[in-house]
């Protein structure tokens, strides 16, 4: 076997999978983003593939007392698929065996976060639950049109 692909299988075989593990949700900021504690250590994660209202804006606060009450003090299991600019583990995690990502697109009370959402099956999977949130006019889908948070971010930076 040629050497380069030694080293080609070496890597695939060797390289780390994201591995998945149990943390009690310690702190909620808003409806993507939780504090969790692993190992003694408190670890801030952003969900995968979504995007939450921001606090100040329109369904910020409803957004945030829904994935509260979805996983705020309990154990939920964590998978780390990335780290975002500002250090946050963009993960996905689920709770008594339930997606948060893909609950709080199916309440409502999230976009799926085109931009970033790459993941073949998971983003087609947020994808039809929000479709699914639109078209029954849940949470925010109550408005004919509401702002994503991508762009009141941008509309407040300018």
């Amino acid at each position: 076997m040629r050497p380069a692909l030694l080293v080609l299988l070496a890597l695939l075989f060797l390289s780390p999978a994201a591995q998945a593990y149990q943390a009690k949700v310690v702190g909620v900021a808003d409806g993507d983003s939780l504090t969790v504690l692993y190992n003694g250590r408190e670890r801030e994660l952003r969900l995968y593939g979504i995007d939450a209202p921001e606090k100040k804006q329109a369904f910020g606060q409803k957004a945030k007392g829904e994935i509260t009450a979805l996983c705020a003090g309990k154990v939920v299991e964590v998978e780390e698929l990335d780290e975002d600019s500002y250090g946050r583990a963009v993960s996905w995690v689920t709770v008594d065996g339930r997606s948060i990502n893909e609950t709080m697109v199916f309440s409502g009370y999230a976009w799926v976060y085109r931009a970033y959402c790459r993941d073949e099956v998971r983003c087609a999977s947020l994808l039809r639950l929000e479709a699914e949130a639109r078209d029954s006019k849940r949470g925010l889908w109550r408005y004919r049109d509401p702002l994503p948070p991508w762009k009141w971010r941008q509309e407040r930076r300018t």
